[in-house]
């Protein structure tokens, strides 16, 4: 679509692929700049370790990875290692957790290093729409031209109209063409809905459950629960009966007691 992308260790005024920079003393700077425009992500902390890559991009995932920065924010990962973030979109950035150096990962040393700076470049960061978001099992419908999506167990073909449910796990799925080659992504979040914790309306109950869902106050259903000729709240009767039991063991105890004193 004729973007311009930087890829650099600065971040620059269009499209960026953001490595960290070779000077430690540069990341606070960056994460500022990042902030500025209002993205929530950056560098953080440099770890050392083994990881391998985790990614649906073949040709970088098993890259190994042997010294990365943490990589801060809520942006739905494209790639991870160990479990945590690696590679990052937010906005017109995307920020890669290490430098391109064989010290830091094998990716330069391999043949699958000049497909991911294609795959960066041409598929990622040139393109605005490439990414589709959807909440899990939410229907959606795919860009034309998508043939496939890419999953942990395999390609899963998609229609001809391009309308498939969203998969019910969270993350990033890369979407193929008919020959295979990646042409987008499917990006899968929760429902920020969820994580709040409000009494359902009738009419949102009613839709979930059905027309035959019958909504209840806890009041409205304490009465129904008790209020019926065969049903009865017992606790008070229980709770007067075992008075009675300890009133009677407490007399039979006293009278036994005044039996062996005369």
């Amino acid at each position: 679509d004729g973007a311009t992308v930087t890829v650099s260790d600065r971040l620059t005024s269009g499209v960026t692929v953001l490595f960290p920079p070779d000077d430690p003393a540069r990341i606070g700077s960056i994460n500022r700049q990042l902030a500025a425009r209002g993205y929530g992500i950056g560098f953080g902390a440099v770890v050392v370790g083994e990881w391998v890559v985790e990614s649906d991009l073949g040709s970088l995932a098993g890259t190994a990875v042997r010294r990365r920065h943490e990589l801060t924010g809520s942006a739905v990962a494209l790639a991870t290692v160990g479990g945590a973030p690696w590679l990052v979109r937010e906005g017109d950035v995307i920020l890669v957790g290490s430098r391109m150096h064989e010290t830091w990962t094998m990716l330069p040393l391999l043949a699958g290093f000049v497909p991911f700076l294609d795959f960066l470049i041409n598929r990622v960061a040139a393109s605005e729409s490439w990414i589709e978001s959807a909440h899990p099992g939410e229907p959606v419908r795919l860009p034309v031209g998508t043939a496939a999506t890419a999953t942990t167990g395999g390609q899963v073909p998609v229609p001809a109209d391009g309308q498939i449910l969203a998969p019910l796990e969270t993350g990033v799925y890369f979407l193929l063409d008919a020959v295979g080659d990646t042409v987008g992504a499917l990006e899968v979040n929760h429902d920020a809905r969820e994580s709040r914790l409000e009494p359902a309306s009738r009419d949102v109950v009613r839709a979930v459950v059905g027309e035959q869902a019958v909504v209840r106050t806890p009041d409205a259903f304490f009465r129904e629960a008790f209020g019926g000729a065969r049903q009865a709240e017992l606790s008070g009767v229980l709770l007067l009966a075992a008075i009675f039991a300890a009133l009677a063991e407490l007399t039979l105890a006293t009278a036994g007691s005044r039996s062996r004193v005369d």
